[in-house]
């Protein structure tokens, strides 16, 4: 499905945090510090984009009565910062890893579909 042009830019920050995801999920004791560092410096990006997510989408959402999406993505977010803010060890991270790429399937595949269909209609 092609994406509607006010879901454009969030498609394409997606590619770049399912690369994220894929190297947090490999994650080990041995390469736990550097792939630390690299989520310590996008998760700045990250926050913008989980902030222009819930200012934007949710009241779409909302207006279409989606809770339950709403409430996932929601829930996601917070889970993803609460686990950057207690990064201390690398089986977070492999857990940071696998949880953003669950996220960004979400969001692709189900948040972003409905909002698509109820926009054509």
């Amino acid at each position: 499905m092609q994406r509607d042009p006010q879901l454009v830019e969030f498609s394409r920050e997606h590619y770049s945090a399912l690369k994220l995801a894929k190297t947090l999920r490999h994650t080990t004791a041995e390469t736990f510090s550097a792939h630390h560092k690299l989520l310590t410096q996008m998760m700045a990006e990250l926050e913008t984009h989980f902030q222009e997510e819930e200012l934007l989408l949710i009241p779409q959402l909302a207006q279409f009565t989606e809770t339950a999406l709403i409430a996932r993505l929601q829930q996601e977010h917070q889970q993803l910062r609460h686990l950057h803010e207690n990064a201390n060890d690398y089986r977070i991270l492999v857990q940071f890893g696998e949880l953003l790429f669950a996220h960004v399937r979400f969001e692709e595949r189900v948040l972003f579909t409905a909002l698509q269909q109820h926009w054509a209609h």
